[in-house]
């Protein structure tokens, strides 16, 4: 009787399945994503450029990543910047969020944003001059406290092409009407949110009639209601207590919802009837 022979089958995937498979698993817990690295060759080439998309640059060692996002200090991330390619960099790191707590460790931050220059979305906490930005295309998210980045308040500051594509704008800190005056001059915004209650009546009459494009405008603020009444009516206006910015902007950037998302709701309940101003 001739032995019985087994042949086992290749168990291997297909690749674009296998890709998609680490893909989702290096998405949903990117802290393990150096693990998933040492799987294989084609593995790493996958997964790696995942470990930047989202970059959160902060020197304060109480502030903690969260959703399992890597975290990067100015001076490690100096190294990478030393160490991977500037093609790497460019298509890898989509969010980005700087802060200036130890910045003096690191890279310079045009130098950051001339390497990470398909940046979508940007929190800069540490205070960039608008020449710094000169280098970004594809910017559709901005955080700024526009009294650093711009040297001298002007309405034509917004008309700078950094602005061209972009439809998320927040002031960290709005000091004058100046600093507002220059919004409509922003092609594609349809989101807008600020942190001064005192510039309600100012945007209202001489800024939003300027924007018609806007759909949703925060305020980030805790605010009397009498500054908030110029306001008021207008189903797009969103008063918010924002309590954890820096986590806001992490699950924001991760895929999660951020106060973007909330005031979304919010503005569609409004508009349907489902909440009123009063």
């Amino acid at each position: 009787m001739a032995p019985l022979v087994v042949q086992y089958m290749d168990p291997r995937l297909p690749l674009d399945l296998e890709r998609t498979i680490f893909e989702m698993s290096a998405l949903s817990q990117p802290c393990r994503i150096p693990n998933l690295m040492l799987v294989a060759q084609r593995v790493k080439t996958w997964v790696e450029p995942l470990m930047y998309r989202v970059v959160f640059l902060d020197g304060d060692p109480d502030v903690r990543a969260v959703d399992d996002l890597p975290r990067f200090g100015y001076r490690v991330f100096s190294r990478v910047l030393a160490t991977k390619t500037p093609d790497f960099l460019r298509k890898s790191v989509k969010h980005l969020f700087l802060t200036n707590d130890r910045a003096s460790e690191g890279a310079p931050p045009d130098e950051i944003l001339r390497t990470c220059s398909q940046v979508v979305d940007l929190y800069d906490f540490r205070g960039i001059s608008i020449v710094a930005l000169d280098s970004l295309r594809y910017l559709r998210r901005i955080a700024l406290d526009a009294s650093v980045t711009f040297s001298t308040p002007s309405p034509s500051n917004f008309s700078h092409q950094v602005f061209r594509t972009v439809t998320h704008l927040e002031l960290i800190e709005v000091a004058e009407q100046r600093n507002l005056a220059g919004i409509p001059h922003i092609p594609h915004l349809t989101h807008f949110a600020f942190n001064c209650a005192e510039l309600c009546a100012y945007f209202s009459s001489s800024v939003l009639p300027a924007c018609p494009r806007l759909k949703c405008i925060v305020l980030l603020d805790r605010a009397e209601m009498s500054e908030l009444e110029p306001l008021l009516e207008d189903t797009r206006f969103v008063p918010m207590d924002q309590s954890n910015w820096t986590s806001d902007w992490q699950r924001g950037a991760s895929g999660g919802f951020s106060y973007w998302d909330v005031a979304d709701g919010f503005v569609r309940a409004r508009q349907t009837g489902r909440v009123t101003s009063e």
